[in-house]
């Protein structure tokens, strides 16, 4: 892995594609809230993936600019949504919240969505355990690709 700086910007890219982009010229740019490697019209990672017009490149670390191929994927709409931060706001968890009940004795609400549809999997004594239902949901439903509270390391297969 290797680096090209671009103002005070750090964009890792893949040893063997290193020459060919950092000939070209980049500028960054923020989109929403992740930064990005772009040249002209032209997205970095668009062009690492050689992905065709419409299709979708995702981050797998969500840091646009590590744009090593082990870190791009293609991805469905479906996939690239369920990999972008969430307001996190009441818990440090994803698919947790706080409810507004805090005395009762399980205060913690997990909901998942799925194609759109928001699903109630219940109310949890701990952040701890209701991130851990979020994550059995996540994996059944969206594989080695969902996006995890507690992410699983290879040695745990």
């Amino acid at each position: 892995m290797k680096a090209i700086f671009v103002d005070h910007f750090q964009i890792l890219v893949d040893d063997d594609m290193f020459d060919e982009l950092s000939a070209m010229s980049w500028h960054v740019v923020k989109v929403r809230n992740v930064f990005y490697a772009r040249s002209g019209q032209t997205f970095m990672h668009r062009l690492v993936m050689k992905a065709k017009r419409g299709t979708i490149v995702d981050h797998v670390n969500r840091n646009g600019l590590d744009n090593c191929r082990n870190n791009l994927r293609i991805a469905s709409s479906q996939m690239n949504r369920c990999n972008c931060r969430q307001d996190r706001k009441t818990t440090p968890y994803i698919g947790v919240s706080l409810t507004s009940d805090r005395n009762r004795a399980k205060p913690y609400r997990v909901i998942a969505k799925k194609e759109g549809q928001k699903i109630h999997l219940g109310y949890f004594e701990s952040g701890i355990e209701a991130a851990r239902a979020y994550d059995s949901y996540a994996l059944a439903t969206y594989g080695a690709g969902a996006l995890l509270n507690f992410p699983i390391s290879p040695t745990q297969n």
